[in-house]
C-alpha cells in the first residue's frame, strides 16, 4: 500500500537558525523567547518575522524544539512567567532549558519508518510518497506521480534508476564494481573533504534533520562490496551527500557547492563510461598493449590529430 505523509512541516534553514538563535540566547543566561529568537535570527537574515515564527510553530509540531514556561529571574519582568524554547536533545547533543543548563531528561523527535525527513529532489518538507525500497521520499510533483494505485509497492525514481536498460546492462556485477573503484578513486582524489562524516562534536544537530548520513569513504566501500548493480544506482548514492549539504548547510555554503561538483563530475564519469564500457575500463586498468585491444562492439580506428601535432591513431 502506498505510504503518503507529513514527514517535517518546518523548512530545514529556517529551524536550523532558530536553533542556532535558542543555543546563543541560552548561552547568554536569557530566555529564549520569541522576541529574542526573531532578534538573534534578523541579525543573520533577511526574513520576514512572520515567517520565522511560522516555521518555529512547525519546528515545535515536527518535535524541533520545544515550549516550556519559564520564570523571568530580572529586570522588569522578574518573577513572570513567560514561553521559551528548549532544542530537543540527541544522542549527542544537549537539551539546553531557558537559563542554558543542560537537562537530565533526553529527548528525541519521533522515529518512525527510518524514512528521509524532506524530499530527495527538492530538499523542502510537505507531504510527501515515502519509497517501499529505500529510505527516499518525493513529493508527488518531484516524483512526477500524478497518479498512484493504492494497491502498489511504490517505487521511487532514484529506485528505478537501476531498472534502466544501457550498454553495462550485461556486465557482471563484479566488472560493474572494478569499473566504479577507478571512478570513486578519482573523486575521492579531488574532493578529499566529502570523504569524512560530518562532524557531530561540530554539528551537535545534525542527525536532527539528516537521515541518511554518507560520504565518498561509505560510498567507496559499498562499491567494493559490489552493492551497485549499475552506475546509476552509484550515482544516486552520491546525490546523497548533495542532498544532506543542502538540507544542513545551505544552497550557497561552500560543502554545498563542492557537492555539487561532485555530481557533475560524476556524471562525466559515468557518461563516459555509458558511451563505451570497454574503452572505460581498459583506459584506467591499462593492461598491456590495452589501447590494441578491441572493444565490443569494435570501434572504427581514425588519425586523430591536434594543431602543430602529428596526427596519432584512435578509436
Amino acid at each position: 500500500m502506498v505510504r503518503v505523509c507529513v514527514r517535517r512541516n518546518s523548512d530545514s534553514q529556517h529551524s536550523r537558525a532558530i536553533y542556532e538563535a535558542i543555543k546563543g540566547i541560552c548561552y547568554q543566561k536569557q530566555c529564549p523567547n520569541e522576541e529574542r529568537i526573531l532578534r538573534f535570527v534578523l541579525r543573520e537574515f533577511d526574513w520576514k518575522p512572520a515567517d520565522i515564527l511560522k516555521q518555529l510553530h512547525f519546528a515545535v509540531e515536527d518535535g524541533l524544539f520545544r515550549e516550556s514556561i519559564a520564570i523571568s529571574h530580572k529586570g522588569s519582568k522578574k518573577g513572570n512567567e513567560q514561553m521559551s524554547y528548549r532544542i530537543i536533545n540527541t544522542d549527542n547533543a544537549v537539551e539546553l532549558d531557558a537559563n542554558g543548563n543542560s537537562q537530565a531528561e533526553e529527548l528525541r523527535p519521533d522515529e518512525d519508518s527510518g524514512h528521509d525527513w524532506y524530499c530527495f529532489d527538492c530538499q523542502e518538507s510537505g507531504e510527501v510518497i515515502l519509497c517501499e525500497f529505500c529510505p527516499r521520499v518525493f513529493h508527488r510533483k518531484c516524483a512526477k506521480a500524478h497518479y498512484i494505485s493504492q494497491e502498489e509497492h511504490w517505487k521511487c525514481p532514484s529506485c528505478k534508476v537501476g531498472e534502466e536498460n544501457n550498454s553495462m546492462s550485461s556486465l557482471p556485477k563484479e566488472k560493474v564494481a572494478k569499473m566504479l573503484e577507478f571512478t570513486i578513486k578519482r573523486l575521492r582524489e579531488k574532493f578529499s573533504e566529502l570523504t569524512k562524516h560530518v562532524s557531530i562534536e561540530h554539528c551537535p544537530d545534525y542527525d536532527l534533520y539528516i537521515n541518511h548520513s554518507t560520504d565518498l569513504s561509505c560510498i567507496e566501500t559499498d562499491v567494493v562490496e559490489e552493492k551497485f548493480a549499475s552506475p546509476g544506482q552509484f550515482l544516486e548514492e552520491l546525490k546523497y551527500i548533495l542532498h544532506n549539504a543542502i538540507i544542513y548547510f545551505g544552497d550557497d555554503d561552500e560543502f554545498t557547492v563542492m557537492a555539487e561538483e561532485l555530481i557533475e563530475d560524476a556524471k562525466q564519469e559515468i557518461e563516459e563510461m555509458l558511451l563505451c564500457p570497454d574503452c572505460y575500463y581498459l583506459s584506467n586498468s591499462k593492461p598491456k598493449d590495452w589501447f590494441c585491444q578491441p572493444c565490443n562492439p569494435p570501434h572504427e580506428l581514425v588519425w586523430a590529430q591536434m594543431k602543430s601535432q602529428p596526427p596519432w591513431p584512435a578509436k
